[in-house]
């Protein structure tokens, strides 16, 4: 549109009410829903949770290398009976895709700041 100007407003902005289980800072926290058989890399910092119908998204960060918070859930995702479907590992991202019983759990793992952005997701099948 001419004239228009493409300025993002404040209205645009999205708010979440208290309730609705999304965090978007230092008070995030893993979600007491979170899956007990969905390991956790120890000494994550929480940045995000959000706790959507079905499905349960976490953002961290860890002072580990991308490699080893990666190795890490190959092998304790296979210990909690998760099976893999992609492991895409590339020089600063790995993208990692497992099933269980029609569930399915995404992490990608990027460098960040010296170590690693952990982002999970849980979809509940």
């Amino acid at each position: 549109m001419a004239g228009s100007s493409h300025a993002m407003s404040l209205d645009s902005i999205p708010v979440y009410p208290s309730d609705s289980g999304i965090r978007l800072d230092d008070s995030a926290s893993l979600t007491d829903d979170w899956p007990s058989d969905v390991p956790v890399y120890p000494g994550l910092k929480m940045l995000y949770s959000a706790n959507m119908k079905g499905s349960i998204a976490i953002q961290a960060t860890s002072n580990d290398t991308q490699s080893k918070v990666a190795g890490f859930y190959k092998v304790h995702t296979a210990v909690a009976g998760w099976a893999e479907e992609t492991t895409i590992a590339e020089k600063q991202m790995v993208l990692q895709s497992f099933v269980k019983n029609k569930r399915k759990l995404s992490i990608v793992i990027t460098e960040h700041e010296g170590g690693a952005l952990v982002a999970l997701t849980f979809i509940n099948g």
